[in-house]
């Protein structure tokens, strides 16, 4: 990943998407609806590695999740958010929900874009992986423990320099190409 504050956005397919991009950046801090943090055991994993909640139902609570994610940016943390705001079995990019981009641009911090896909048994993408619809935690779990041969492919595309206010992208300095 690029070095310094970074903004990760990645699609989202599945609860293991988290595992992944941990293994990745392992002190990455996700915003995540606020429903995980009434889940049994994942609100005390979204605690401990400080996940910013932000409540979909409330929607002058996206300002508040912005400025914590540009105060953790300005601190040189490194925060990931899956903009589609929904998981999907990954053939398709869904529809972002650009709001909490700005925090990127707030603080100045390059956007890091991430593709997740994941294989099983040579077919992609996996039936098992997606969390999707009205699959259950425990039945996500019970495919995934069950499948033969998952394989995830995570694509790193090239980071975006910061972006500002203005809406086009920053210009290298001519000393830093």
């Amino acid at each position: 990943p690029a070095p310094g504050p970074l903004l990760i956005v990645a699609n989202h397919v599945s609860w293991l998407d988290i595992v992944v991009i941990h293994a990745l950046c392992p002190h990455t801090r996700f915003v995540a609806k606020a429903d995980v943090g009434r889940w049994p055991l994942v609100r005390w994993l979204a605690a401990g590695s400080g996940t910013l909640l932000v409540d979909r139902d409330r929607p002058r609570d996206a300002a508040r999740a912005v400025q914590c994610m540009t105060q953790a940016l300005n601190q040189g943390q490194t925060v990931a958010l899956f903009p589609e705001g929904t998981t999907s079995d990954g053939r398709l990019l869904l529809q972002f929900r650009s709001s909490l981009l700005q925090g990127a641009v707030s603080a100045q911090a390059a956007v890091q874009p991430l593709v997740l896909r994941y294989a099983e048994n040579g077919r992609t993408p996996s039936p098992s992986v997606p969390y999707t619809g009205s699959t259950t935690f425990l039945q996500s779990l019970w495919r995934v423990c069950m499948a033969h041969d998952i394989v995830v492919s995570l694509s790193m595309l090239p980071a975006h320099p910061a972006p500002h206010a203005g809406g086009s992208p920053q210009r290298p300095h001519p000393a830093n190409p």
